[in-house]
Order: C-alpha cells, then sequence, then structure tokens
C-alpha cells in the first residue's frame, strides 16, 4: 500500500513538473512575440508553431514512439517515424516562419528583400534542431525513468534475496550446530555416561531456546547471552582439564538487540578450533552492550582441524558474513587474526545498530 502511494505520489509530481516546464516554454515564446502584436495576432501566433512542434514531438516519443519502438528493439521504424515527423513538422515551422518573414517585410519595408540565404538557412536548420532534439529529450527522460524503475526493482529483489537468505541460513545453523554437538555427546558416552546425560538435558534445554525464542529478525541482547552461556555450559561438560574456559558478558542498557545466530557460531569454532585433546587450551568469550555499541569477542588457542575433518563442513565463518551483512549492512566491524606469538586467535565484532529499529 506504501509502494502505491509512493508510485501515486511520483505520477502526481511529474505531470506537474511537466505543466509547469511546457507553462515556461510558451511563456517565453508569448514574450518573444510580444513587441510584434501590431503586425496582428495571426502571424504574432505564427511564432508559437515552435513550441508546439517540440510538445508534439516531446510527447510522441515520450508516449509512443519510445515504448512501442525503441525499447523493444524496433530501431530502424524509431528512426523512421521520427525522421518523417521531423520533416512534417519542420516544414511547417518553417513555413509559418516564412510567411511571417513575408508578412514583416511587406508591411514594414514596402517591397523591401527577404533576409539573405545565409540567416533563412540557419533559421531553417535552428528549427530542425529544436525538433530533434525535443525528441532526444523525450528518449533520455524515458530511458533514466526506465532505468529508475529498474533498479528500484532490483534493490527490492536484492532484500527479497537478502531476508530469504537470512533465513535459510538462520535454519541451517541449527543442523550445523547440532551436528558438532552430538558428535561430543556421543564422544562423551564413551568417556562418562553420567555427563552425557546432562549433556542431552542442557542441549534439550538449548535447542529449546533455539527453535522457539528465535523466531524474530532480533532479540534482546540478554536472551543472546543466556543463548551462549547454555552452550559453553554444556560444551564445557566434556572439556579435560588441560583446557581453561573464560566468560566476561557485561550488558550496560538492558534495551539493546541484536540478530540472533550470529555470536553462537563463533563460540562454537572457537571449542572447535581451539581446543586441543593433549596440549594446553583456551577459549574466551567476552560481550559488552552499551547503547552505543556492542563488542563481542572470541579468543582461542589456535589449533586447526586437518584437510580430513569435515565437522562443520567449514560453512560457519560464511554463515556469520552473511548474516552480517543482511542483519547490519554496514554498521558492523568484524575483525580475525592470529597473533603469531601466542598462538591465540582473535574474532571480533562490534555492531553499531543496538536497536534495530529498521526491523
Amino acid at each position: 500500500m506504501k509502494e502505491s502511494g509512493s508510485t501515486a505520489r511520483n505520477n502526481r509530481l511529474f505531470v506537474e513538473f511537466n505543466i509547469l516546464c511546457w507553462i515556461v516554454v510558451f511563456l517565453i515564446s508569448f514574450l518573444l512575440t510580444t513587441p510584434n502584436l501590431h503586425d496582428g495576432v495571426k502571424f504574432a501566433l505564427l511564432r508559437m508553431s515552435i513550441p508546439v512542434s517540440m510538445c508534439l514531438m516531446f510527447y510522441s516519443n515520450f508516449l509512443w514512439l519510445v515504448p512501442e519502438y525503441f525499447l523493444k528493439k524496433k530501431y530502424r521504424t524509431y528512426v523512421g517515424i521520427n525522421l518523417v515527423m521531423t520533416l512534417v513538422l519542420g516544414v511547417l515551422v518553417n513555413g509559418a516562419m516564412s510567411v511571417k518573414v513575408g508578412h514583416m517585410v511587406s508591411v514594414r519595408n514596402g517591397v523591401g528583400e527577404m533576409p539573405g540565404w545565409p540567416l533563412m538557412t540557419a533559421l531553417v536548420a535552428r528549427n530542425f534542431l529544436t525538433i530533434i532534439l525535443s525528441g532526444a529529450i523525450a528518449l533520455l527522460l524515458k530511458l533514466s525513468m526506465k532505468w529508475q524503475i529498474e533498479e528500484r526493482k532490483r534493490k527490492e529483489m536484492e532484500v527479497q534475496k537478502a531476508e530469504a537468505d537470512l533465513k535459510l541460513l538462520s535454519n541451517q545453523i541449527h543442523p550445523h550446530f547440532l551436528l558438532n554437538t552430538l558428535n561430543n555427546i556421543y564422544a562423551l558416552v564413551a568417556i562418562d555416561p553420567s555427563k552425557a546425560q546432562k549433556a542431552v538435558m542442557s542441549l534439550s534445554h538449548l535447542l529449546q531456546r533455539m527453535l522457539y525464542g528465535n523466531q524474530t529478525p532480533r532479540i534482546a541482547i540478554q536472551e543472546e547471552i543466556d543463548l551462549l552461556q547454555s552452550y559453553i555450559n554444556l560444551m564445557s561438560i566434556r572439556q579435560q582439564k588441560n583446557v581453561s574456559i573464560e566468560t566476561d558478558f557485561q550488558v550496560v542498557d538492558p534495551n539493546v538487540y541484536v540478530a540472533p545466530n550470529i555470536f553462537i557460531t563463533l563460540v562454537e569454532n572457537a571449542f572447535k578450533h581451539g581446543v586441543s585433546p593433549t596440549k594446553e587450551s583456551s577459549v574466551k568469550v567476552s560481550l559488552h552492550a552499551s547503547a552505543e555499541k556492542i563488542v563481542f569477542c572470541t579468543e582461542n588457542t589456535n589449533y586447526p582441524k586437518t584437510a580430513n575433518d569435515k565437522s562443520g563442513n567449514g560453512i560457519g565463518l560464511h554463515q556469520v558474513e552473511v548474516l552480517l551483512k543482511n542483519a547490519y549492512g554496514a554498521q558492523y566491524e568484524w575483525t580475525n587474526n592470529i597473533k603469531t606469538d601466542t598462538n591465540i586467535y582473535i574474532s571480533k565484532i562490534m555492531l553499531y545498530d543496538t536497536k534495530m529499529c529498521h526491523h
């Protein structure tokens, strides 16, 4: 409904603009003929043939020739009709001009002489060029409007595609997370069945929150923190003593919102790539939220998976990137790098749209 109202308003403004432009064109022509009104209204109005021919040429192209022939790539027909119209209108305009000039010579100078051929040639050429220019302006204006309409449709399609991608990735991330977690529980069953049972209960609680708590494009920051904390608690159950896990969640303003399913993927990757079965490992997760921005960071030891390890299928970081672009546009920063001296991988996201009012 908003789109239809906007289109109607734009059409009305276009019509009003056209009327104003032609009023100016005819007014200028009338003012130029005013000094010659003593020659007679009939001959003074002959000068008005120029704006009339311009108007006919413009709207013939704008309303008929361009959409019916040029845009349908019937270029020969388009050019042919325009040549005929230019010739006909040019002959009529130049005929009117000749009658008017002849009248002025006979009235003011008796028999007198007609203007020389260089001047007459220049006047004839001017009239023809004016008519051609009117058609060219109509063509350019129509092409410009067509481009604007196509550009608007393209942007609308991009938004729709982005929304579809966002929903698709939101649906994909649950199986991705579930697959890794089930692999963890499967490994835990053989080590400690009691911990495996607790892990199943934690997973059930976590999935309940994910399935029923993330049905909107934005959630309260505390909901996101609760989700992260549940996941970290679940992952902590199966870790060995060589793994250090730290969290730091600070919320200055509780009225902060965030797009769901972004941070949990990075936490998942921190555990997947930051924990070694035998070596000292660490995972640190922090989230600081204020009214101005949200800063989320993961720091973990870097133990890259081998080429033979297909867990996760490598889609996590790509999901994060697409989700960020779709949800925040240009209002975010994401950096990730490895501190070579300490072998610590750091992924940091700063979000500047803390209200997400556009959703």
